[in-house]
């Protein structure tokens, strides 16, 4: 069985997956019961096995593993009676999980509204010669035509970086970054007073001049790790905040590292409260502000970026924004290779059709928000074939 991950509070670690039973009656067919696997870090204990019969509930304990199976109302009544310093917690996350996800964020007089239902385009522009996929990189001289382009295309978000991302990139400094980045922001901002700008970057220094130049918001792949002021001028800003996963490496140590991960997406989740938790701490309270990304192949294998796919809507349960991130990324080309048994990675060039293949379970697991991509036009196009076959009733 395939079990998705959910930690709902610092004690108690607790892993959920939903499932699908279908009750079959005379005058309905397929009446659908939705009902979870819980999977425990720890020990079940006696009177909750014996009482979870009672409730329509299955427990299991396996190594240093327990498992309780069963409908919501089962499991709550359950834990209810047996565990009740962590049912609460626990109904909460699992009506987080179920729920449509809509958010309205609003910043510098304009409001981004998010929904699960069907997500929002950011398209990527690259101000740096050393980008992984050369047709993103954009002279300075032609970002409003790129930027027209992609507002033409449906893009709703613009993200702009000067700092190449890709294994072993090399690093640049912060006043570098601004450098390169601060005649092209002023620029869209001036042409493009409604668009919504995102800039790539996680030093706080280049967060702090392009929001004061009008940049809308923060997208840190580290999430705050790697520069110890970045949620300090988050929180000051009180701005959108898009708080990525890369471990605690850096690009250019990623070819040098040999990532392990006991469990990638339970990391991430933990990653993801800490952070906020910190941000909340330090006086951010922009209502709905903090999107989440796990940053596909940031300081992961291809293994592990499968794994966060497939287990996706685990995120779900945060209530937060999602943003998937997997345009042309080198794990795609890894997959097609090993998949189809070709003779050699294909190119990022070649990666469009595997880029959009990978986002589709995000979608359909209604755990996405954002898809953050270099093929604006085609990846609107997919999002609205997937969303209509999705919600297509029959009569």
């Amino acid at each position: 069985m395939k079990i998705t991950f959910l930690n709902t509070s610092k004690d108690v670690h607790v892993y959920i997956k939903r499932n699908v039973h279908y009750s079959i009656k005379t005058e309905e067919l397929s009446k659908i019961v939705p009902s979870y696997a819980i999977k425990f870090e720890g020990f079940l204990e006696k009177n909750v096995l014996e009482n979870a019969a009672r409730f329509g509930v299955f427990c299991h304990n396996q190594g240093k593993y327990a498992f309780i199976i069963g409908n919501k109302f089962g499991i709550f009544e359950l834990l209810k009676a047996t565990k009740p310093k962590i049912a609460q917690e626990l109904i909460k996350h699992i009506t987080n999980f179920d729920k449509e996800h809509r958010y309205n964020i609003s910043y510098n007089t304009k409001v981004l509204h998010l929904s699960d239902i069907r997500p929002l385009v950011m398209g990527v522009i690259n101000i740096t010669k050393d980008s992984f996929y050369a047709p993103s990189r954009v002279d300075e001289k032609d970002i409003l035509f790129r930027v027209e382009e992609f507002i033409k295309e449906g893009a709703n978000i613009i993200d702009i970086g000067a700092q190449s991302t890709r294994p072993g990139a090399e690093e640049i400094s912060s006043e570098e970054e601004v450098r390169k980045l601060l005649e092209p922001l002023r620029k869209i901002r001036k042409e493009f007073k409604n668009v919504w700008i995102s800039i790539d970057t996680y030093f706080s220094n280049t967060a702090r001049v392009c929001l004061e130049e009008g940049a809308d918001i923060i997208n840190d792949i580290s999430g705050g790790v790697f520069d110890d002021n970045m949620l300090k001028t988050i929180a000051v800003y009180n701005c959108p905040y898009i708080i990525g996963h890369s471990s605690s490496y850096k690009p250019n140590q990623w070819p040098h590292t040999d990532f392990e991960y006991e469990d990638i997406t339970l990391e991430i989740i933990n990653h993801f409260k800490s952070q906020e938790t910190k941000l909340l701490e330090l006086g951010y309270n922009l209502f709905n502000g903090i999107i989440i990304d796990p940053c596909i192949g940031f300081a992961k294998k291809p293994m592990h970026n499968l794994e966060i796919l497939n287990q996706i809507e685990a995120f779900r349960s945060l209530d937060r924004p999602i943003l998937i991130g997997t345009s042309r990324k080198s794990f795609i080309g890894i997959v097609i290779k090993e998949f189809l048994q070709k003779e050699s990675i294909p190119a990022p060039e070649q990666r469009l059709v595997g880029s959009l293949g990978s986002i589709a379970q995000s979608i359909i697991k209604n755990a996405c928000h954002i898809v953050r991509t270099h093929d604006v036009a085609a990846t609107k196009e997919f999002i609205a074939l997937l969303d209509a076959i999705r919600n297509y009733h029959y009569a």
